[in-house]
């Protein structure tokens, strides 16, 4: 095998299992807070919630859009990502119904 190949395969690991792990992150942060919304809306007031879902809701998007820009940088995350979204869209749309019967 190629030593640089090796070389730059780790480092795209590392970085790799470091935004896989924001991710997940980001994930179940937004789903704990959403879980214990009116327990934490009891602890702090109304009125403190509004930064907190802003804060929770932007690093989710940003590591989101991290994570597809990384996605698009690989040669065949390019590929993944299209079918991926043509499964969803596909998925996603109701069949639509012939008018001529």
């Amino acid at each position: 095998m190629n030593t640089k190949r090796m070389i730059s395969g780790r480092g795209k690991c590392v970085k790799r299992s470091r935004l896989l792990l924001l991710s997940l992150m980001s994930s179940l942060l937004i789903i704990s807070v959403s879980l214990f919304q009116w327990d934490l809306v009891d602890m702090i007031t109304e009125f403190l919630m509004l930064p907190v879902w802003l804060f929770v809701y932007a690093f989710f998007i940003i590591i989101t859009v991290w994570a597809l820009i990384h996605l698009l940088k690989i040669e065949s995350g390019s590929r993944l990502l299209f079918s991926s979204l043509l499964l969803y869209y596909g998925s996603s749309f109701p069949l639509l119904k012939s008018t001529w019967i």
